[in-house]
């Protein structure tokens, strides 16, 4: 779950794209024509192989940098005695084939928040990330109150800053930190003085100003007004590395509660709400209100008039993890969390899913998702929503 040592700056952008970046032949393949796609049995989404264009076809892979990072070192590869220009094929192994440049401290873990969301503030200028708490690689059990920092390199001047420290953070999405609607706002997640309580934070980083809000955050919409959250405490009842690491025991949800769900808040006030509860979510998707229900991934669309959660159902103990009943539920909604739909579900340990996000359109789901009559084979699957009326879709 970690992010060892240094991040490096691609020329490229290779994986760290923002949403309105996704390459035109992406968009062409997800099935906008539904000719390159195979109907999934019993499922309305659809499978989709993607085949990036051969540097013969004239399609640009690499974007062209009209600048590049001063003052940060250039990585050449890590060193390898029996590696030569003649070992393999394809070059020394280790060696980047596009310009990048090392933007983390020496020795020291850090991380970018995670792959549906930018660490590029939005002028491109500065790159956010949060840097762990020294000797914490490998820990088994971290305790709460450990500090981490919340860092800006600029990387027009190639300098670092640590702009924040922070008690609110876990292994795999740090901080949760990330940009607002401008250079100068960015969003990361805190403790209280007791170690018990989680809130989001907006820091102006030309000022140092900072607005505590009532809820923590797991994403800021596109224009920065809003965040959503599910609980952090709770989430690690399914899955750890993305919340935070608080004092006390972490509740438990015996069934679909009306007192826990997706969470929005107003990041002008700070002021927080259920956008929807899970009880709301299980009755408009037909889920079983009586299994116990827990939030994961929140996200907003690119256009940031629509909402993804993840929603994750667990049975019994007695019953296998390959019941129904331990079930993954992509669910969208609107903003006023009024109108709910449920995309896709999967059981887990048996058909396996992993990192949904929104089309560039807004209009649908895709995700990795085992393909349902053959075995253990993985596909790209693009799933529409018919949240925005009979004329969406992918």
């Amino acid at each position: 779950p970690f992010r060892l040592g240094a991040i490096a700056f691609v020329a490229s952008f290779c994986g760290l794209l923002a949403l309105d970046m996704v390459p035109s032949w992406v968009m062409q393949q997800v099935g906008l024509d539904g000719k390159r796609c195979l109907s999934c049995e019993k499922s309305r989404c659809h499978k989709v192989k993607l085949q990036p264009p051969s540097p013969s076809s004239g399609a640009p892979l690499v974007a062209d940098l009209e600048w590049a990072p001063k003052g940060l070192a250039q990585y050449e590869g890590y060193a390898d005695a029996t590696c030569t220009e003649s070992s393999s094929a394809g070059g020394c192994r280790g060696r980047p084939a596009v310009p990048t440049w090392v933007v983390t401290a020496e020795n020291v873990s850090s991380t970018i928040r995670f792959y549906d969301s930018s660490p590029f503030s939005p002028s491109g200028r500065y790159l956010a990330l949060f840097q762990f708490p020294h000797g914490i690689e490998g820990a088994a059990d971290i305790p709460a109150g450990l500090v981490g920092h919340v860092v800006v390199v600029d990387l027009r001047a190639g300098s670092r800053r640590v702009v924040a420290e922070t008690r609110g953070w876990d292994t795999q999405t740090g901080a949760h930190v990330q940009w607002g609607g401008g250079d100068h706002e960015l969003f990361y997640n805190d403790l209280d003085e007791t170690l018990t309580q989680v809130h989001g934070v907006k820091l102006n980083i030309e000022t140092g100003s900072k607005l505590v809000m009532e809820c923590p955050i797991y994403q800021v919409s596109p224009d920065g007004k809003a965040a959503i959250s599910p609980c952090l405490r709770r989430i690690s009842r399914t899955q750890r590395g993305y919340g935070v690491h608080l004092k006390g025991k972490v509740p438990e949800n015996k069934n679909s509660p009306t007192d826990d769900g997706l969470y929005m808040t107003d990041t002008s006030t700070g002021k927080c709400r259920i956008l929807a509860s899970f009880r709301d979510i299980s009755k408009a998707t037909g889920l079983d209100p009586s299994l116990p229900t827990y939030g994961f991934h929140a996200k907003f669309s690119p256009q940031g008039d629509a909402i993804m959660f993840i929603v994750r159902t667990r049975g019994p103990a007695s019953k296998p993890k390959t019941d129904p009943s331990n079930g993954n539920h992509v669910v969208v909604m609107d903003l006023n969390g009024t109108q709910i739909e449920r995309v896709v579900s999967w059981s887990y340990g048996f058909r396996e899913g992993s990192h949904p996000n929104f089309l560039p359109n807004g209009r649908g789901v895709i995700l990795n998702l085992e393909y349902p009559s053959r075995g253990t084979e993985w596909a790209v699957m693009a799933c529409p929503t018919s949240l925005f009326g009979s004329g969406a879709g992918v």
